[in-house]
């Protein structure tokens, strides 16, 4: 699955592969080797967003943690979660 990010200095979208693990997010990507994070996605997805330049909301690790829980709760299938990254991927780039 991947995440991606609206670079406004380069007027482009950068994208990560982002899994759910058992404990938070395996992320990795754009030149980053795949990292464990915790639910919120810190530390790597932030660490992303400040190497390509690209904005993310201050709340947006509680969004992420929100899909986390989410996918534990209702058992998500790829295409929602996709889906669900997708609409979170709107919100950076944009602040």
């Amino acid at each position: 699955m991947k995440l991606s990010g609206y670079n406004r200095e380069r007027n482009i979208s950068e994208s990560i592969t982002i899994e759910k693990t058992s404990e938070g997010w395996n992320i990795g990507g754009f030149g980053m080797k795949r990292r464990n994070c915790d639910r919120t996605g810190a530390p790597q997805l932030f660490i992303w967003c400040s190497e390509v330049n690209i904005s993310c909301p201050p709340d947006f690790g509680s969004l992420m943690m929100q899909l986390w829980n989410e996918i534990e709760r209702n058992n998500l299938s790829e295409d929602e979660i996709q889906s669900r990254l997708d609409e979170l991927s709107g919100w950076l780039g944009v602040v």
